[in-house]
């Protein structure tokens, strides 16, 4: 008579392991989730910041009122009285340091900065969810 080996059964998890399980698992959907807005909001970001922005007026505080005349990538440069100075696009509005009364420009830069915010929201989310990981992992 042959004897018959039992096949081993797969350890049963507890419930806190089952736990643990479903919280990772989430922890990480968290994680694809936001790297995703971040990926579209930076699509978002780069087409607003390639506006064409040629020939709009601007005022800046101290250099007064000017026309952009030139836009290279994300340098711009404004004529002023005085002569041509260079900024930054889109931070130059952003930041404060030159402003239209163009509406439609205002909205876009206002939709970009909003996107940046959402931005770093979605890092600190990240930022906290693999913290949550690593705890869950040492447990």
């Amino acid at each position: 008579m042959a004897i018959k080996k039992k096949t081993p059964q797969p350890k049963k998890k507890t419930a806190a392991e089952v736990l643990r399980e479903k919280k990772l698992s989430s922890y990480r959907e968290q994680i694809k989730r936001h790297e995703e807005i971040i990926r579209e909001m930076d699509e978002s970001r780069s087409a607003l910041a390639k506006t064409d922005i040629e020939g709009l007026y601007v005022s800046h505080e101290s250099f007064g009122n000017g026309t952009i005349i030139e836009k290279k990538d994300s340098i711009i440069t404004v004529n002023f009285d005085f002569g041509n100075k260079r900024f930054v696009m889109p931070f130059a509005f952003i930041d404060g340091f030159l402003r239209t009364e163009d509406e439609e420009i205002n909205g876009k830069l206002s939709r970009y900065k909003e996107m940046g915010e959402q931005i770093k929201a979605a890092e600190k989310d990240i930022k906290a969810a693999h913290r949550s990981i690593q705890l869950l992992a040492k447990k």
